[in-house]
């Protein structure tokens, strides 16, 4: 094809068998033998048929698309097939295989995914294709896949995609999700590696357990092309989603409900030093503060640095957010590779500069995010219970009065350790014992994957959160609001469905906080409009009481294509749609003149305001809090 060439030698019996430690080690709970014994049965079932005669297929290639010059095939399409493995903890129960005959495609067989079930997470089933080549961190890639629904219940199957690390820490350098119908689809998605990975150590996942379907791939290839190869200049499958476009009905009630519940009706009265009142006067209401947190999470490197980037770093903070999270900096390992002394530091910076402040977490009960000292104490129960309780009461003790909100439980769905060791009645005890220890502090559950479904209103992960909050609740719990976090990529739910999911959680009467929203995408447009769209739907819901971000510069991002400025500092689309929204959009800024009786009226945005008028040449001016309708302020003009 032109604009690349085929590298030889992949798609060999013994290169795909040598997956097959790398597919055992990523099933990693199942509980037993028998769980591998019936993946391994899963595989040979299906590619057993496939090693013994030669690939089927059309044609060596996918359609002629103009691609840039110098790509180099890594994954053929005519053997791609065959090196699709089954894995998963689900997968020998929940994922049958089989190969169907294709016509009039560039291929003659579909390997079909029949998934009976949705799995408790999504790479509880999947198919992975191992890297057998290295790769160089910022390597410029293509994947290319043929796919098609053969069945589900909308007539839309999900195909999820990641490239990542296949061994933990599972580094990722790509999460994309779209969805197909009937008809053959072939869906493009270019991406960089994210850091070097040595041969047999990188794979591409397709993700089988988001719904009950019936999957069809026809063929993957997967291109590499010079690391100056503009992302840009290769196809790329557009991500949409319903609700979009700006005349979608969903935005006028969205509008209806801001107008109601975020702003309030004020009254400036300017009376002279005799008190009487002045009328004509020219009053300015000027809002200096939202009400509502705007926040992002931050590091104490990034902030306490002495260099021009953390000089920048702290203007477009104190700019452009009224609140912060701690990102990693209270996390219990760091604590005790860093010391107190380190947070600690960040918050008298954050105090200084009035940012209230979010703990971010006590218990992230995990063998990956647990502490070496806690995960050996894991063997004795009654020892880790002291440990973790320990660790919860001191170090809400150590921050006592200075965080106004923590998350005391991170992510339970997928971290289970504390739970099978302790039960879940341990997390009682995690909050009370956080709110004996410091009263003021709002104590928060905290969990991803609830809003960012791709558009699926009830999954496992979610039905698991809403139930362990409900536990919590009916134990006694001390839990103040419910955390849910927001990491969007191309898992998009659209505006109708994440107000129907919040309305959901809001019907525990508790406030709800989007504490790490972003949105990791190289399609700046749709990155723009999501930004839009989500704030929007955050803002105008009643149950939400704060959006805070998960950073914002590309180079202290976790998700580098996700942050609001990139590297130099250029403010991006989705940045400027942010910007836009906070500082103008939903920000008051109005000048009226004072009625006969010396007064004015207007309708606000919630917050601080500075209130302004000018007699004589002078300024007179009076800092109010605008929380409620009918709000009353008076500037009195002295004497001369």
């Amino acid at each position: 094809m032109t604009g690349r060439e085929r590298v030889p030698g992949v798609g060999e019996f013994d290169k795909v068998f040598g997956i097959l430690p790398l597919m055992v080690n990523r099933i990693t709970s199942l509980t037993s033998m028998i769980g591998v014994i019936g993946a391994l049965v899963v595989f040979f079932s299906v590619y057993g048929m496939a090693f013994g005669r030669e690939p089927v297929v059309a044609s060596p290639t996918l359609p002629p698309e103009s691609l840039p010059p110098g790509g180099v095939v890594i994954v053929e399409a005519s053997t791609s097939l065959g090196r699709l493995i089954v894995g998963g903890n689900d997968a020998p129960e929940t994922t049958r295989t089989s190969m169907v005959e294709v016509t009039g495609m560039p291929f003659k067989q579909a390997i079909r995914a029949d998934v009976s079930r949705a799995s408790e997470h999504h790479w509880f089933s999947q198919y992975n294709l191992t890297f057998d080549q290295p790769l160089e961190q910022g390597d410029v890639l293509l994947a290319r896949i043929w796919a098609r629904c053969e069945w589900s219940m909308t007539g839309q199957a999900q195909v999820p995609m990641v490239f990542e690390l296949n061994t933990p820490p599972w580094d990722k350098s790509l999460e994309f999700q779209t969805s197909v119908g009937a008809q053959w689809k072939l869906i493009n998605v270019p991406f960089k590696a994210r850091r070097a990975f040595k041969a047999g150590e990188s794979h591409l996942v397709i993700r089988l357990g988001t719904a009950k379907q019936k999957l069809d791939i026809g063929s993957v290839e997967i291109i590499r092309f010079d690391k100056s190869t503009s992302l840009d200049a290769l196809p790329r499958t557009k991500i949409d989603y319903d609700g979009r476009n700006l005349d979608a009905p969903w935005r006028t009630t969205a509008q209806e409900r801001i107008e109601k519940i975020r702003k309030a009706d004020m009254v400036v009265k300017v009376i002279d030093a005799q008190g009487k009142p002045v009328a004509g006067a020219s009053v300015r209401a000027n809002m200096t503060r939202h009400a509502f947190p705007f926040g992002t999470a931050v590091s104490a490197g990034a902030v306490l640095g002495d260099q021009p980037n953390n000089e920048r770093y702290r203007k477009e903070l104190l700019r452009l957010f009224n609140c912060v999270v701690v990102e990693n900096d209270l996390k219990w390992p760091n604590l005790i590779s860093n010391g107190y002394d380190r947070a600690s530091k960040l918050i008298d910076w954050m105090e200084q500069h009035n940012m209230p402040v979010r703990g971010h977490n006590l218990i992230w009960p995990g063998e990956e995010f647990l502490p070496k000292v806690a995960i050996d104490r894991s063997k004795d129960p009654e020892e880790f219970r002291k440990l973790l309780n320990s660790q919860v009461s001191y170090t809400t003790t150590f921050f006592k009065g200075r965080l106004y909100e923590w998350d005391v439980l991170n992510e339970p769905f997928t971290n289970r350790l504390v739970e099978q060791k302790l039960g879940r009645e341990a997390y009682v005890d995690f909050f009370k014992l956080a709110h004996a220890a410091d009263p003021s502090s709002k104590l928060y559950i905290n969990d991803f994957a609830i809003l960012e479904t791709g558009d699926q209103l009830s999954t496992p992960h979610m039905e698991h959160y809403f139930e362990t909050i409900k536990f919590l609740i009916d134990q006694g719990a001390p839990v103040h609001g419910i955390g849910i976090q927001g990491h969007f990529a191309s898992n998009i739910s659209t505006p109708d469905t994440m107000l129907k999911i919040l309305d959901r959680f809001g019907s525990f009467g508790l406030p709800i906080k989007i504490t790490e929203f972003d949105m990791n995408t190289t399609d700046r447009a749709l990155q723009a409009d999501f930004m839009r769209d989500f704030m929007t739907v955050c803002f105008s819901h009643p149950s939400v009481e704060g959006v805070l971000q998960w950073g914002f510069w590309s180079r202290a991002h976790w998700m580098p294509d996700a942050g609001l400025f990139d590297e130099e500092w250029n403010l991006l689309p989705h940045g400027k749609v942010y910007e836009e929204l906070i500082t103008k959009t939903w920000r008051t800024d109005q000048t009226l003149s004072t009625d006969a009786s010396g007064v004015i009226k207007l309708r606000g945005f919630k917050g601080d305001y500075e209130l302004t008028t000018t007699v004589e040449g002078k300024p007179v001016s009076l800092v109010a809090r605008l929380d409620k309708d009918g709000d009353t302020f008076t500037l009195q003009i002295p004497s001369n």
